[in-house]
C-alpha cells in the first residue's frame, strides 16, 4: 500500500458536540505534485469511493483502532474532501488527537492508497485511478496546497486554552465566529494590551485573571447577532 500526499493542516475545521468531534478538509488536492513526485488526476479515487469507505487512522497504523470514522469523502474539483467523526469516549482521541490538531501540534493528512492505474511523465507518476484505503492524520506535513477547513468549538475558549494558542490561531479562532480580518487583529492586540496592564493590578492585590478567551467569544457572538 502506498502512503503518500500529505497535506498540511492550515485553519483546522474541528466542530464540537456533546458526543464527537467532527473534522472536514481536504486529504488530496488534484494537480499538485507532492514530495515523493506523484500528482494524483482528478477521478483517480471515484471508483474505489463507490465500494469502501476509508478509515480513519493517526499515522497510517492499521494495525491500531481506527481514531474515529470517515462519514462522507467525495472528490470535487480541488480535490477528495473528507468529513470525519472522532468519539470523545476515546481516551486516545480526547487526551492525545484532539488537543494537539487544536494547538497545531499535529499539522498534517495523508492517505494510505494502492495505485491501480499511473503514468509516468516527465519523472513525475500520475495517479489516474486507485483503491483508497485510509485517511490519516499524520505528524509530518508535506503537501501545502490541501488543508483541513478550519477550527470551531462550541465551548467557551478558556484563558489557558487561549494562551496556548498562536496569534494566528487567535486571529483564526476569532474569523471562525465570524470576524473580520481588521476586527480579530484589533481584538488581538486589545487583548494582549488589557492582559498586560490587569496582570499587573490584579497580580498586587491577588486577585484571578478573567478568562479572556470567554470574553472574547461572548463579545464576538454578540458582534454575529
Amino acid at each position: 500500500m502506498d502512503k503518500g500526499f500529505l497535506v498540511d493542516l492550515e485553519d483546522k475545521a474541528l466542530e464540537e458536540n456533546a458526543d464527537a468531534w467532527t473534522l472536514t478538509g481536504y486529504a488530496s488536492v488534484f494537480g499538485n505534485t507532492d514530495l515523493g513526485d506523484d500528482i494524483v488526476v482528478k477521478g483517480a479515487f471515484a471508483e474505489s469511493l463507490k465500494t469502501r469507505t476509508p478509515l480513519l487512522l493517526f499515522n497510517h497504523k492499521m494495525e491500531d483502532a481506527p481514531i474515529g470514522t470517515v462519514v462522507d469523502a467525495k472528490e470535487d474539483s480541488r480535490g477528495l474532501w473528507f468529513k470525519a467523526e472522532l468519539p470523545k469516549d476515546d481516551e486516545f482521541v480526547r487526551g492525545r488527537i484532539a488537543p494537539q490538531i487544536k494547538r497545531r501540534g499535529l499539522k498534517g493528512v495523508s492517505i494510505g492508497f494502492k495505485a491501480k492505474e499511473v503514468e509516468r511523465k516527465g519523472g513525475v507518476r500520475l495517479i489516474k485511478k486507485a483503491a483508497l484505503f485510509e485517511i490519516s492524520i499524520v505528524n509530518v506535513p508535506m503537501n501545502p496546497l490541501a488543508a483541513v477547513d478550519g477550527f470551531k468549538s462550541n465551548s467557551p475558549l478558556g484563558l489557558k486554552a487561549w494562551d496556548a494558542l498562536s496569534t494566528r490561531d487567535r486571529e483564526g479562532h476569532l474569523k471562525s465566529l465570524g470576524l473580520s480580518n481588521e476586527l480579530a487583529r484589533r481584538l488581538i492586540a486589545a487583548d494582549r494590551e488589557g492582559r498586560g496592564a490587569k496582570g499587573l493590578r490584579d497580580a498586587a492585590d491577588g486577585r484571578e485573571a478573567p478568562a479572556y478567551g470567554s470574553i472574547l467569544n461572548s463579545f464576538a457572538d454578540r458582534l454575529k447577532g
